[in-house]
């Protein structure tokens, strides 16, 4: 039979699925490299052809110090750092989604597209890994199995350009400058186009353009197969009828059926319709057995002779499915083809194994084990199907029933009747007493709001009602007399008896001095604008405290409260006018001046004295009488200067001091300003 053509809208489809695998517009790595403090590491030597000589031959090279392979521009501390990320981050991809993601790109393509926009990508991509013996010590390179790639988006890119890039074949057949050099031939007579031998260290992840290549090679053989067809033409609803979980046990019994680990009914439904070849997609929430139900497909397909490919994005998935299908003793018969395993060795390996050890005999299947499970089975089932058969007329099955019952747990427990044999008279009197209790249902009903409710005394409750009427009254008489205090705190309910009273109380020992509007202020504001007030005044006071041991030095209760007035006299005599000057003003003039200077000369000889006394260097001019006046008059105050005050350094010392007391208050005054958040000021005082 011809088979049928694609249509349009399939192809469509298929070009949609496959242009969305991958991004060739700048934001790609791959195309627009941009360089990272923290995950490249530009190799600045040996050559590359050294390089990849070197990992030809096995074994780690390092990185920085004395010997070592590779020669970088970093520092150890930043180059270890890097060297660590790079390593974390590989690992983190190869254990999430199975993926060796570090690579040591050779070769540099600067290049332009259709918009002139210039890119700078990778050209060759070798795999390699980092290892460390320690945390502590610097990560060392060495290759992996893997074959070089030529950058697999630079070379799809660039198709669209009409370049093509050449390809390598193997890490043993690469000549890096013979692969430049035939790079270069490829994009001759391109402005502004180069390739270069940069190396650098990093990560890339290129998985979906190996399916991207796939999807367009195989385009046609793709478009052929009844599945893609049926997603292409996003016909939601499935070809066939699948079995429904009731229906389970009837058309897929557990007995005949291959199952390698457990299932309920839902999982063997779709067991059943995977042995039956059928095309359908697995849905349900975390933890509802997926992994399971794959595990145990692919266990029925084996037994039935399929071939499987289990495909997953994460890694962690094909591990689980792994797992258990070994541990159901079907290791033998799986191929890993993802993480370390997936080298050319490691699957020739596997193969030869396979091939050379025996396959294991099936169990035998049926028997008197198979009819016993099948009872037991039936018999569940049966079980099943009672407890959640509706039941008339209640309209609710047992499993409801029960679960009714188990949400009363808090109602208070019944006494059991004894079984007794249903009898008229006996179903007569239960109608007795169902009628009773349907009258005296009014405590049920009202709940705690029931007046009589919880009262277990059985003696008449006269006495006591005469007593609490009389507690009432003798309540409501004192109410009256305290009518204004229990207006204003609204107390004028029984229940507020108490509250009533402590307040009668505490306006009987009221303190001498407090007002009566005290008591029935219906605001503090006031109150907390005078407080508000008064912490203002104390702040004040605090400032101008600081103020004076900040000028003075000392407290302002130390300072002297009379100081004597010292009046020093002038020695600047007035001038003498020379107009009306005769000869006799001018000789008593002559006179009084030679007196004058006598006298002065008297003085200057006791403040001569003075200041040796002193210890001050002798007076010669006006200025210097005065300083000697003012440190004599020091001398003779009560609060005098010490002698020390006056010896060499003595300023300085005073500065010092002066300097660290000023430090002092300031951190007394820090802690003051602090402590008041918390303290009273009586308490700072």
């Amino acid at each position: 039979m011809t088979p049928e053509m694609p249509t349009e809208e399939v192809r469509a489809a298929l070009s949609a699925w496959r242009d969305g695998l991958i991004n060739l517009d700048a934001g790609n790595r791959l195309l627009g490299f941009r360089r990272s403090e923290t995950g490249t590491v530009d190799i600045a030597g040996p050559p590359p052809q050294v390089i990849v000589g070197a990992l030809r031959a096995g074994g780690e090279h390092g990185f920085a110090g004395e010997g070592e392979f590779f020669r970088t521009r970093l520092a150890a501390q930043p180059l270890g750092t890097v060297l660590r990320r790079l390593m974390r981050k590989a690992r983190q991809d190869f254990l999430d989604r199975g993926v060796d993601a570090l690579h040591l790109a050779i070769g540099m393509l600067h290049w332009r597209d259709e918009q002139d926009v210039s890119f700078a990508s990778p050209l060759l991509l070798v795999p390699v890994e980092l290892t460390a013996a320690g945390p502590a010590d610097l990560p060392k390179l060495r290759g992996r199995d893997d074959d070089p790639v030529v950058n697999p988006a630079l070379t799809l890119r660039l198709r669209l350009l009409g370049v093509e890039l050449p390809a390598v074949e193997s890490l043993a057949d690469l000549d890096v400058p013979e692969f430049l050099t035939r790079v270069r031939a490829a994009i001759s007579g391109r402005d502004g186009w180069r390739a270069d031998e940069t190396v650098l260290l990093s990560t890339f992840s290129f998985h979906k353009e190996a399916m991207y290549r796939d999807l367009r090679e195989n385009e046609e053989r793709i478009l052929a197969h009844p599945l893609v067809r049926a997603l292409a033409a996003r016909d939601g609803e499935p070809a066939f009828e699948p079995i429904s979980p009731a229906g389970a046990d009837t058309f897929a019994p557990p007995e005949e059926t291959p199952l390698v680990l457990d299932a309920d009914a839902s999982q063997r439904a779709c067991v059943a319709a995977a042995a039956a070849g059928r095309s359908f997609v697995l849905d349900g929430p975390p933890g509802t057995g997926k992994s399971q139900t794959i595990a145990n497909m692919i266990g029925c397909l084996l037994h039935a002779g399929k071939r499987v490919l289990f495909v997953s994005e994460k890694a962690a998935a094909l591990e689980v499915v792994r797992n258990r299908l070994a541990s159901a003793g079907l290791g033998d018969h799986l191929l890993e083809l993802h993480s370390h395993k997936a080298t050319r060795k490691e699957v020739a390996r596997g193969l030869a194994t396979a091939l050379d050890e025996p396959a294991p005999p099936a169990p035998a299947a049926g028997g008197k084990a198979g009819g016993e499970a099948r009872a037991l089975r039936e018999q569940l089932s049966a079980y099943a199907e009672a407890m959640n058969e509706v039941r008339e007329p209640l309209g609710m099955s047992l499993h409801e029933i029960l679960g009714r019952c188990a949400r009363l747990a808090d109602v208070p427990a019944a006494p059991a009747p004894e079984p007794v044999t249903l009898t008229p008279d006996a179903l007569r009197q239960v109608a007795d007493a169902a009628d009773r209790l349907a009258r005296s249902w009014r405590p049920a009903a009202l709940g705690d709001e029931f007046a009589w409710r919880e009262v277990t005394e059985h003696d008449p409750l006269d006495g006591r009602l005469e007593k609490a009427e009389h507690a009432l009254r003798e309540l409501s008489a004192a109410a009256g007399r305290n009518a204004a205090l229990a207006t204003e705190f609204g107390l004028a309910r029984p229940s507020g008896a108490a509250s009533l009273a402590a307040l009668a109380e505490h306006a009987a020992r009221r303190p001498e001095g407090v007002a009566e509007d005290w008591l029935t202020a219906s605001s503090l504001r006031p109150v907390r604008r005078a407080a508000a007030e008064r912490g203002r005044r104390l702040a004040g006071v605090r400032q101008a405290r600081d103020a004076v041991r900040a000028a003075a030095g000392v407290e302002w209760e130390d300072l002297p409260q009379d100081l004597p007035e010292v009046a020093v006299p002038s020695l600047r005599p007035a001038a003498v006018d020379p107009g009306p000057l005769t000869a006799e003003a001018a000789a008593g003039l002559a006179r009084r001046f030679d007196d004058d200077a006598t006298m002065l000369e008297e003085k200057v000889r006791e403040a001569g004295r003075v200041a040796s006394a002193l210890s001050l260097p002798a007076p010669v001019t006006f200025a210097d009488l005065t300083r000697v006046a003012a440190i004599a008059e020091l001398g003779g105050r009560a609060n005098r200067p010490e002698p020390l005050w006056f010896g060499p350094g003595a300023l300085a010392k005073a500065t010092a001091a002066a300097a660290a007391l000023r430090r002092g208050v300031e951190a007394l005054t820090a802690a003051e300003g602090q402590a008041r958040r918390y303290f009273h000021e009586a308490i700072l005082d």
